[in-house]
Parts: structure tokens; sequence; C-alpha cells
């Protein structure tokens, strides 16, 4: 296997390409459960007609655990958006396009978006009392059938140069509502490129006025999901300080 050319890095792993062959190796202390729950996710979707590079095995590589799975040939759509900016309105209709249709597919066994959020709001450092009211609406939350993606944004996706469009990296996939997933997109728009994020809104709803109340509704708890989640501390200090702010104007 040959891992000098490295195509990717990121928090806790390294992407690799070897010929026809994607290798990601993760780095440092890393769940070996997260590990292969990453490559069951890849295989639901793949059962569930989902365009996603296929798994080839789970491994390890000088004692580092790694997956390895199929290279696609192209560029995200997030690097496509940055060149060519006078395509960003067709590439975001595109990006809504592929939202729907992992929307579409029900997740019988994956784990409950849910739960993960109760458990990861159970955990965080946010004062009292708005942890408690962000766990109470997230108890609120109807359980859902629906695949979640749980982190979609430009850069998991990738285009061919024939036209063909991948889903990248959903090890945070679960089963849950469309509108609460819709809302982790809006949050990561509204950090990393926030002039897109009313555009997103648009395209995805509508003329729904239902569906677009209920994803802004849940933009705090999505919100909240990403501060438990995120390692990026810059990140971190501006969603919690959104939190706040959000819950406060609730409030009055």
């Amino acid at each position: 296997m040959n891992l000098d050319r490295i195509i990717a890095v990121r928090n806790n792993k390294t992407v690799y390409r070897d010929g026809d062959r994607c290798v990601k190796v993760f780095i440092g202390p890393y769940p070996q459960s997260a590990i292969y729950r990453e490559a069951m996710n890849r295989s639901i979707f793949l059962e569930a007609g989902l365009r996603v590079p296929k798994i080839f095995e789970v491994t390890e590589i000088e004692g580092k655990p790694a997956i390895v799975s199929e290279y696609i040939r192209g560029k995200t759509l997030e690097r496509l958006m940055r060149e060519t900016p006078e395509q960003s309105g067709a590439l975001l209709t595109l990006f809504v396009r592929l939202q729907r249709e992992i929307h579409a597919k029900s997740a019988p066994a994956f784990f409950r978006l849910k739960s993960v959020l109760l458990e990861g709001l159970s955990e965080h450092d946010l004062p009292e009392p708005y942890r408690a009211r962000l766990y109470a609406e997230a108890e609120r939350l109807p359980d859902g059938d629906r695949i979640c993606h749980g982190d979609f944004n430009p850069t998991n996706v990738i285009v061919t140069p024939e036209g063909k469009s991948y889903i990248l990296d959903c090890p945070c996939a679960m089963a849950g509502i469309p509108a609460f997933d819709a809302a982790i997109t809006y949050q990561n728009f509204l950090w990393k490129t926030p002039g897109l994020a009313a555009q997103y809104l648009t395209l995805l709803c509508g003329t729904d006025d239902a569906m677009r109340a209920s994803v802004l509704q849940l933009s705090t708890l999505a919100a909240a999901l990403l501060y438990v989640r995120t390692k990026n501390l810059e990140q971190r200090g501006q969603l919690r300080a959104r939190i706040l702010s959000e819950m406060d104007a609730q409030a009055d």
C-alpha cells in the first residue's frame, strides 16, 4: 500500500490516495466502535441507493486503524463554489437536491438523532437554565426514521468530471427528522459561508412555510449539537454565544 500522496488532513485523521483507493488513517486515541460505525453508515447509505464511495475494508496500517474505500476523482462542491462563484446558485441547487434524496430514505439500523442529542446535552457545559431548556426541547422532538447525514455541507459532496455527485463522510449519520438535519446544515452555513445560509433555506423550503419555520425553530438545538461535537475552539465560542443569544431572545 502506497501512502505517499496526502489528499486531506482533518481532526485526528489523514486521508491518502493509493491508486484507485482512498485510505483514511485515524490518528491518536480513536474509539474502534466509531470507526466501524462510520463504515457501517456508509454501507447503509449504499444499500439505500445513495451514491457514496464503496468501502473495501476496515484495517490497521502501522498500528493505526484505517478505512479503505473507493477513490472518487473530482472536486468538492465547496471548492467548485470558490472557483466558480457565478455557478454557486446551480451548485447549491444540486446540494439541496442531494439532501432531499438522503431524507427520502428510511434508516432502521441507525442510532436515533434524538438519543444522541439528549446524551450530548446531558454532558455539555452550557449554563443553567439554558441546558435544561434545551434538554426539554430535545425531549419533545419526534423520533423520526429518515436518514440524516448529520454534517451535510458542501465539503461533503464531490462532483466528478463526468458530472456524477457522491456523498462523503457520514460518521455522524443518524435516524431522525429532516428538519433537524436541515437545521444542522443551516448552522454550518452560518458558520462557514453566512452569505449562503438564507439562499440554502429558500431553495430547501421553497413555498413550504411550515418547513422553513420548523428549520428555524430547531436551529438553536442544532447549534447545541454542533457545540457538543466540534473540537474547533473558535466555532465553539461562536456557537455558544449564538445559543445563549437566541435563547435570550426567545425568552423575551
